[in-house]
């Protein structure tokens, strides 16, 4: 949503990053019996809800068969929404059934408990408690601000890198607008491939169509997101509930109206235009 704003309003280029792909390969590689190292992919989709279009050795061979057989011994409550898809439509997920549910109406029941979300809230509270107190202490020079030669992990800083030195190196994920990267969604939409960056920025990979049932699975989030980014942009607040309601986690019309209303109160200082609409 933050990106197809940047990119629709805006002459600021932008380019949306996440690591999720990458993560998902090391939580499959120990059930595939191999190094996360000589795994390669291909995914596509949008964030937090993107398929393994190709998932390979880094030889070129097919590692599908080898996912497959390690999936029959795998424990019952591992990612029991991901593999449900898979069987459905073919392609296994490339995020895990925490972020998958995020889109999913039946996620609610597949997912375990861990995976609800419940504990992401209290797990923010605490860790933001723990970096603000950090921060402070790094101010006021009780704690050594020692970086140097650490990375997080997350692509940001490579990428700059790779634009600065020209570098045609390829990253597993980037999210642009849709040029045609993935053939059977809608076009201009915020989509995850991969791309490559050089030193003329960074370019989306064109991966194909996606199988017809994941397609359309996308495209209905790219039109809740295209309506949350038009409300957001116009002050619109029937166009906003628009975005609430059809979005299919949402199943009962009067909690989501409420809720629409409850975040609408809180977050008011944050949201002018809507409080000036009549």
């Amino acid at each position: 949503r933050l990106c197809l704003a940047v990119e629709r309003y805006t002459d600021i280029s932008v380019l949306g990053l996440c690591h999720e792909v990458e993560h998902q390969m090391k939580r499959l590689a120990p059930i595939m019996g191999m190094p996360f190292s000589l795994l390669d992919a291909v995914s596509a989709g949008l964030n937090h809800f993107s398929w393994f279009k190709e998932l390979r050795l880094t030889n070129g061979d097919d590692a599908y068969p080898l996912l497959d057989e390690g999936l029959k011994g795998v424990d019952p409550t591992f990612q029991p929404l991901c593999r449900a898809i898979y069987d459905r439509f073919g392609l296994y997920p490339s995020t895990d059934d925490n972020h998958m549910g995020e889109y999913l109406a039946y996620a609610w029941k597949v997912c375990p408990k861990k995976d609800r979300g419940f504990n992401w809230i209290d797990r923010m509270e605490r860790k933001g408690e723990e970096n603000w107190l950090r921060t402070r202490r790094l101010i006021e020079g009780e704690e050594p601000l020692d970086v140097k030669g650490r990375l997080s992990g997350e692509r940001a800083m490579p990428i700059i890198a790779g634009i600065v030195t020209n570098s045609h190196h390829l990253e597993l994920q980037a999210n642009l607008p849709n040029e045609g990267q993935v053939s059977n969604l809608m076009e201009g939409a915020i989509v995850e491939t991969p791309a490559l960056v050089d030193g003329s920025g960074v370019h989306p990979i064109h991966v194909g169509a996606l199988p017809d049932g994941l397609a359309a699975l996308c495209n209905i989030q790219i039109m809740i997101q295209d309506l949350a980014v038009e409300a957001a942009y116009y002050g619109d607040r029937d166009i906003a509930m628009q975005a609430v309601l059809t979005d299919p986690v949402v199943h009962d019309l009067e909690a989501g109206k409420k809720a629409f209303e409850e975040l609408m109160e809180a977050h008011r200082d944050l949201l002018p235009q809507f409080m000036e609409a009549p």
